[in-house]
């Protein structure tokens, strides 16, 4: 029995194999994005009610809130304990000539704008994006409407504002 070699055009198997890793490419691109965005919608901290729960917690004060849904010892929390750090921080911003602070978890930033009193730089970071557009909202607007739920569907509208001075 003779022997012979069937002549084969190699470009077919590097096609074939070009458009195997093509497929694959693009469904674990495709997986990867649909993963990526479930995560994302998923998230409760990038949620619109828990941005408005922040600024309230944040900015809210006795006139626009209820304070049978938050003790009034609440009011105020992030302002005071940038209050604490200015206060632990005066020596040190009478001999420095630059002065930064870091605001590591700042969420919407009250303790942020409130070391802006006495810090030349502040920096707030966190890693709810939403946060940060709200934060960054008020910092260009000097503003931001925000909905604290009364009951159920039931909000009230009320507005987040940086004190004068900052």
């Amino acid at each position: 029995m003779p022997f012979t070699i069937c002549p084969f055009d190699h470009k077919v198997i590097a096609a074939g194999s070009l458009s195997i890793t093509t497929g694959i490419a693009v469904f674990t691109t495709y997986k990867w994005l649909s993963e990526r965005r479930r995560k994302a919608q998923s998230n409760v901290y990038e949620s619109e009610k828990l941005v408005n729960e922040y600024l309230a917690f944040h900015f809210a004060n006795e006139k626009n809130i209820r304070l049978d849904l938050i003790p009034s010892s609440a009011l105020d929390f992030p302002k005071r304990c940038a209050d604490l750090c200015l206060k632990h921080s005066e020596t040190l911003l009478k001999f420095n000539s630059v002065s930064r602070a870091l605001d590591i978890g700042c969420a919407v930033g009250r303790s942020s704008f409130e070391l802006a009193r006495k810090f030349q730089e502040v920096i707030g970071i966190d890693y709810s994006q939403a946060f940060v557009d709200a934060c960054q909202q008020l910092k260009d607007q000097d503003s931001r409407v925000y909905f604290i739920t009364d009951e159920g569907e039931l909000t009230t509208g009320c507005s987040a504002k940086v004190a004068e001075g900052i």
